[in-house]
C-alpha cells in the first residue's frame, strides 16, 4: 500500500542542524536564529542612520543608496524572521529593540512625545503583520512563502511610510516646509537625468526660452520644408515658434509677464509653491493632513510597483538558504480539535 500523507500533516519552517544530539541541534538552531534577529536589528539601525544622513544632505548619493540597501535588508529579515517565528517572546523583544534602533537617531531632532507615539504605532503595525503571517502559516497545509509573508511585508511598509510622512508633517511650519527648494532641486536633477534619456532633444535644464526653442527645433527636426530654408529664415521661424510657446506658458502659469531667461526649473518650483501656498492659506491644517495622505499613497504605490522585484530577490535568497542547509521545511503531525454539531 502506498504511503499517504495524513490529513493533519502540516509543514513549517525551521533552521537546519545536524541531527547528532538534541543539545547540539538546539544550539545550532538557536545561534542561527540569534544571527537572523541580530541582522534584523542592525539593518533597522542602518536604514535609520543613513536615512537621516540623506535628509540632512540631499546631495549625498552614497547615503541615499546605503539607506535603500539597509531598508531592503531590513524588510528581507523581517519577512524571513516572521516565517521562522516559533517564540513570541523573542519576536516581541526583537521588534522592541529594532524600534529603539530606528528612533534612536531622531531623539535630538523631534519632540519626545512624537517619537514615543510613532514608536507605539510602529510596534502595533509590526505585531499586526507578524500575527497575520503566523496565523496564515499555522492554517496552511503547505508552505506558501509569499502568500504567508505578504501580511508582514505590507504592514511593515505601511509602518515605515507612516513614520516618514509623520516626521515630514510634524516638521511643517510654513508653506516653504511642504517642498523646500533643496528637496525639489534634488528630485528635479533625478527627473532631468531620466528625462534626457527619453527626450534628449528637449532642454528642461536651461531657461524658459531654451525650453521653448528646443520644442520648436524638435518639431522641425524632420520637416523638409524647414531644412530647405536659409539660416536666417530658420532662426526667425524658431523665434516665432518659441514666442508662441512662451505665450502658452504664460497662460498656463496665469501670469501677464515673466522673465523668459529665468531657469525653467525655478519657474516650475514657483508654480508648485504658489499652488501649495494658496491651498495652505485657504484650508490650513486640513490641507496638511491631505498633503500627508497624498505623500503616503505615493510612497505606498512606489513600494507596490517595486514589490515584484523584491519578491524575485527574496525567492532567490529563500531557495539559496534551503540549498545551503541554513533553513529547512519539514512536516509535522498535530492533533487538532474540531467543533461541530452532535449527532
Amino acid at each position: 500500500m502506498e504511503n499517504q500523507t495524513p490529513p493533519n500533516l502540516s509543514y513549517k519552517y525551521g533552521f537546519e542542524a545536524p541531527e547528532q544530539n538534541k543539545l547540539k541541534l538546539f544550539l545550532v538552531s538557536f545561534y542561527k536564529a540569534l544571527i537572523f534577529d541580530t541582522l534584523e536589528i542592525l539593518s533597522a539601525i542602518g536604514f535609520s542612520y543613513f536615512g537621516l544622513n540623506y535628509l540632512n544632505n540631499l546631495n549625498n548619493k552614497n547615503s541615499f543608496w546605503l539607506f535603500l540597501l539597509f531598508l531592503g535588508l531590513f524588510l528581507m529579515f523581517i519577512v524571513f524572521n516572521s516565517a521562522l517565528n516559533n517564540n513570541w517572546r523573542k519576536r516581541i523583544l526583537v521588534i522592541f529593540l529594532e524600534t529603539i534602533g530606528i528612533f534612536y537617531f531622531f531623539f535630538n531632532v523631534f519632540n519626545l512625545n512624537v517619537i514615543l507615539f510613532l514608536g507605539l504605532v510602529f510596534i502595533i503595525f509590526r505585531l499586526w503583520g507578524e500575527i497575520q503571517t503566523n496565523l496564515e502559516i499555522k492554517n496552511s497545509i503547505e508552505i506558501k512563502f509569499f502568500r504567508s509573508t505578504k501580511f508582514t511585508f505590507s504592514k511593515s511598509i505601511s509602518a515605515i511610510i507612516l513614520i516618514l510622512v509623520s516626521f515630514y508633517i510634524v516638521n511643517i511650519s510654513e508653506p516653504e516646509s511642504f517642498l523646500p527648494y533643496n528637496v525639489f532641486d534634488g528630485f528635479w536633477n533625478e527627473i532631468v537625468f531620466v528625462y534626457q534619456k527619453i527626450y534628449p532633444d528637449i532642454n528642461i535644464n536651461g531657461s524658459i526660452n531654451d525650453f521653448s526653442k528646443s520644442i520648436v527645433l524638435y518639431k522641425f527636426k524632420y520637416n523638409p520644408d524647414f531644412k530647405n530654408l536659409f539660416l536666417d529664415e530658420q532662426e526667425k521661424a524658431v523665434q516665432n515658434g518659441a514666442s508662441e510657446i512662451n505665450k502658452q506658458i504664460l497662460k498656463f502659469l496665469g501670469k501677464e509677464t515673466i522673465d523668459f531667461n529665468q531657469e525653467f526649473k525655478k519657474t516650475i518650483y514657483e508654480f508648485i509653491f504658489n499652488g501649495i501656498n494658496n491651498y495652505y492659506n485657504k484650508f490650513g491644517i486640513y490641507f496638511v493632513i491631505f498633503w500627508g495622505l497624498i505623500m503616503f499613497l505615493i510612497l505606498k504605490s512606489a513600494f507596490f510597483i517595486l514589490r515584484p522585484v523584491f519578491n524575485i530577490f527574496l525567492f532567490i535568497i529563500f531557495h539559496s538558504l534551503i540549498v545551503l542547509n541554513v533553513i529547512k521545511i519539514f512536516g509535522e503531525t498535530r492533533t487538532k480539535e474540531v467543533l461541530g454539531f452532535s449527532e
